[in-house]
């Protein structure tokens, strides 16, 4: 399967063969790539401010809306987490159920697409020419200047 956001405000779901599986309308373009945990659930965000996580036979499991765009793709940890970056200069990381876990506020935009390494450290970049790193907890652990 082939999951791809568009810019017509769709998700889409495409089969191998290229025939459609399913599609779900947002009501505004997607910019973020979508990511697929371990259970088949897809998650994508959006430019109407909200993750979506959609089943694996496209029905909507659950939705967070954040105070600005999510054009960051979302990245998931070895607990299953989703974590993604907003527009409104926030890192949000989810439970696989779709509570927030928690989030981080940086001082600006966060639209690059989260990294998690193996000891389950987040490294995200922000428009405030910064790397931010982050314990697993959602700690800030450290932060370097990028220059631009």
């Amino acid at each position: 399967m082939v999951y791809v956001g568009s810019e017509n405000s769709v998700v889409y779901a495409i089969r191998s063969s290229g025939s459609l599986a399913w599609s779900y309308q947002t009501s505004v373009s997607l910019a973020s790539s979508p990511t697929i945990d371990s259970e088949g659930r897809v998650h994508v965000g959006s430019n109407n401010n909200r993750l979506y996580v959609f089943f694996p036979d496209g029905t909507l499991d659950w939705s967070y809306e954040t105070g600005n765009w999510l054009r960051s793709s979302p990245a998931m940890d070895s607990y299953g987490r989703v974590h993604v970056g907003s527009d409104d200069n926030r890192l949000y990381v989810f439970a696989s159920g779709g509570a927030l876990a928690w989030s981080y506020e940086t001082g600006n935009c966060i639209q690059s697409s989260p990294a998690i390494d193996s000891y389950g450290k987040v490294y995200a970049g922000s428009d405030d020419n910064h790397l931010y790193v982050y314990a697993s907890v959602g700690t800030l652990d450290w932060s370097y200047e990028t220059n631009n």
